[in-house]
């Protein structure tokens, strides 16, 4: 059988037969000297945005050997997500003094990309993931905590009627999507320590989850309700629910 992989330093190999095996360097940018927040390709592939933890968002594009193309500059603090529409053209995101902001990705002047004026017509974009605790769809998460930076991560499902966020207390929570109002979600912890982590399969069957200090990447599997159950719990959860989890136990639903 044959394998692949990635490590560090931006390497990745590749296993073939009579146990021959291939490496190779992909790239190696250092554009800034601190910490990298966040990464994530436009849906098209063609850009790669990387939010560091010096407030700023900076565009690579692919074909051009990842030269840098833009920076977003603006935030007023380190930025802790950001997702792109579906089209690519704007990007949003969120820094640890609870603002957000919207990005033009194609008003780029002189290499910088100044926020948007207008955040009201960005309200019904379509996005292509939803990362960020403080958006129109997330009103009743950014409520959920005292301080923003106690959300680690955010994922929804492909589907749409999910969310599934990592806080820094350990637990995997589970909402239903978009999440505006008050209402009913599922509390899991597995993790020693907290959460760092959350993603849906591209099936919406699997969540994972990465702990922060354990080192533990979990698995929880998604299960639909049963019908008599799911036609009562639809308008809060939808029609999937996280049941067990192979590495934790349940701690059931939580009024929030």
């Amino acid at each position: 059988g044959a394998g692949a992989g990635a490590g560090a330093g931006a390497g990745a190999g590749a296993g073939a037969g009579a146990g021959r095996f291939l490496l190779s360097m992909l790239f190696s940018l250092e554009q800034r000297t601190c910490g990298v927040r966040r990464l994530k390709y436009s849906p098209d592939g063609a850009y790669l945005a990387v939010a560091t933890e010096d407030k700023t968002i900076d565009i690579y594009v692919v074909a051009q050997q990842y030269s840098r193309w833009g920076v977003c500059k603006g935030h007023a603090d380190e930025v802790i997500n950001f997702d792109w529409s579906e089209d690519g053209s704007v990007i949003r995101s969120n820094d640890r003094c609870y603002n957000l902001l919207y990005w033009r990705v194609d008003a780029m002047r002189r290499g910088l990309i100044e926020p948007c004026r207008s955040k009201a017509e960005y309200s019904d974009s379509s996005w292509a993931t939803t990362s960020c605790p403080l958006t129109w769809s997330t009103q009743h998460v950014g409520k959920m905590y005292e301080a923003v930076s106690q959300i680690q991560d955010l994922d929804r499902s492909r589907n749409g009627s999910l969310l599934a966020l990592a806080d820094s207390f350990g637990y995997l929570r589970v909402l239903s999507f978009p999440s505006i109002d008050r209402g009913r979600c599922l509390a899991y912890r597995a993790h020693a320590g907290g959460c760092g982590h959350v993603a849906f399969t591209y099936d919406d069957r699997r969540v994972l989850s990465a702990g922060v200090r354990d080192g533990c990447v979990m698995q929880w599997k998604v299960e639909l309700l049963p019908a008599e159950t799911s036609s009562q719990l639809v308008s809060e959860q939808g029609r999937r629910q996280i049941i067990n989890s192979f590495n934790g136990p349940e701690e059931g639903a939580m009024e929030l």
